[in-house]
């Protein structure tokens, strides 16, 4: 009788078989429940993605690529500004919004992670939405306008925070992780 096939075996650091595949099966089920806890790695990570990607919409003014620059102030508004804030740009008269959107420590940061829900924004700052938004005697200056690039850093975050998991449940024992 002629034979013709394929044999596969595997070895993981050495080991290989029924041995290997249990280990791998305990790693697994491990990470399973890690995952169970993701929000509590990932959200802090999204965390500072958010007031790194607002900072840089204050500071270049407006960037994002679906409103772009933010519009100028109504010339009265601006002479007002001007007045009041001397020197303050776009969206910054006090910085208490500003601040609220950078900094975790502000009193007015509105930041809750809990189970799978995450929260971020301002809390006190009632007029953060209209900036975001606009009105009929206002134009939107949003700081929340992301594109792909804050894209993929959400997704590089998500994948640190599975890769800490992976790693803190003994996951990474049989796998190297790439992005």
């Amino acid at each position: 009788m002629t034979v013709f096939g394929l044999k596969l075996g595997y070895q993981v650091r050495g080991q290989d078989d029924e041995l290997a595949l249990q280990k791998m099966q305990v790693a697994f089920e491990r990470m399973g429940e890690g995952m169970e806890n993701f929000g509590e790695v990932f959200f802090p990570k999204l965390t500072l993605i958010l007031e790194d990607e607002v900072e840089g919409q204050f500071k270049a003014e407006g960037k994002g690529p679906n409103r772009g620059n933010w519009k100028d102030l109504s010339p009265a508004y601006e002479a007002q500004k001007l007045k009041k804030y001397p020197g303050t740009p776009k969206l910054v008269a006090t910085g208490t919004m500003k601040e609220a959107l950078t900094q975790s420590s502000s009193a007015n940061a509105l930041r809750q992670e809990g189970g799978n829900s995450f929260n971020f924004g301002t809390s006190g700052v009632p007029y953060a939405s209209l900036h975001q938004t606009g009105t009929s005697k206002m134009p939107d200056r949003p700081p929340f306008d992301f594109g792909a690039d804050f894209e993929k850093k959400v997704q590089h975050g998500a994948a640190e925070a599975a890769r800490e998991i992976a790693t803190s449940t003994g996951v990474t024992d049989f796998a190297e992780w790439k992005d």
